[in-house]
């Protein structure tokens, strides 16, 4: 799809297509990306769930291990 769109663009700089066609061919590379990205953000998703089926939970280590505002501020008087 880039090859597409770069072809389209290097066409109407040479005078041979409109540009209505780059427009198009622009359009369709975006469509292209937008799904590869909502493909990647499910694979992610999907990796996340499976993690937490098997038991994993980064929310309560990290929840304890935060400093609590009244720690950050007595660390900072002294």
């Amino acid at each position: 799809m880039r090859e597409f769109a770069r072809l389209s663009k290097l066409r109407f700089d040479k005078g041979v297509a409109a540009y209505l066609d780059v427009l198009v061919a622009e359009n369709e590379l975006f469509a292209a990306e937008l799904a590869g990205v909502r493909l990647l953000a499910d694979r992610y998703t999907q990796l996340v769930n499976v993690y937490q089926a098997m038991g994993g939970g980064w929310v309560d280590i990290a929840a304890a291990m935060a400093p609590t505002p009244q720690s950050t501020m007595a660390a900072q008087a002294q």
